[in-house]
């Protein structure tokens, strides 16, 4: 006999048909959820008895994503330390990286921020890993958990270098921490021209990049896109496109 459970997940409500019995509990990464990239907080139940909760997430090779911990509403005024893992294979087992505190800007005390690019071009599937260290508060739900996309996008650019035409990509650091950036260019349909390039900007500093001569490929002429992915927060890089 079919059993129908009603689940308030992700936000959503979601019905679930199963064949029977006690739908497991997400405590190992065979027992993963899915939690979709962008969509709403996760209130991950945690308690003495079970103090993570496993994740399986669709991430796309070279964009850049936040996997982030916060204080749950009814619980800001409760000690909570939270830690965050990110693996790059179904079993939870290839670490991509490791958040206990998260002490860069914004800083968030004892909650969990991993911020990363991901580069794990032979899976789109990944594990996250929410666990609770320390006191384990009781009766209520502590943190609330999501995973965004933090990759930047600019639609168009020009480039006419026999008109002396350029485009350049100004991208700025809005923290008091070094940030990473891999800038990628596009063709009007989508494919990448010459070699993405990867650049440590300095705490609250900037770098610019030319299409023309930048990318390990003359650029002649043509029109394209800009994709920059970062390991910062969001909000952490800043970026303008100018054609001159």
């Amino acid at each position: 006999m079919a059993i129908k459970k009603v689940l308030s997940t992700f936000g959503l409500i979601v019905t679930l048909v199963s064949s029977g019995g006690i739908v497991a509990q997400n405590t190992t990464p065979a027992m993963a959820r899915f939690l979709p990239v962008d969509g709403d907080w996760s209130n991950p139940s945690i308690d003495g008895t079970n103090t993570q909760r496993w994740y399986t997430v669709g991430l796309v090779n070279g964009r850049s994503y936040c996997a982030i911990t916060v204080p749950h509403p009814d619980a800001t005024d409760v000690f909570v330390d939270t830690v965050t893992d990110v693996y790059s294979d179904n079993a939870g087992t290839v670490l991509v990286i490791n958040n206990d505190d998260s002490f860069n800007e914004p800083v968030s005390w004892r909650f969990s921020r991993a911020c990363f690019i991901y580069s794990a071009a032979t899976s789109l599937v990944a594990k996250l890993k929410v666990s609770l260290l320390g006191p384990i508060p009781a009766g209520i739900t502590p943190v609330r958990f999501k995973i965004v996309d933090t990759a930047l996008n600019g639609p168009w650019f020009f480039v006419e270098s026999a008109l002396s035409y350029n485009a350049f990509i100004e991208i700025g650091n809005t923290t008091n921490t070094s940030v990473t950036v891999t800038v990628t260019i596009r063709n009007s349909v989508g494919a990448t021209i010459g070699t993405p390039q990867t650049v440590a900007i300095a705490a609250y500093g900037n770098t610019a990049l030319d299409v023309v001569n930048s990318f390990g490929t003359t650029v002649a002429s043509g029109s394209g896109s800009v994709q920059i992915a970062h390991n910062g927060a969001p909000g952490a890089i800043v970026a303008n496109v100018t054609t001159l």
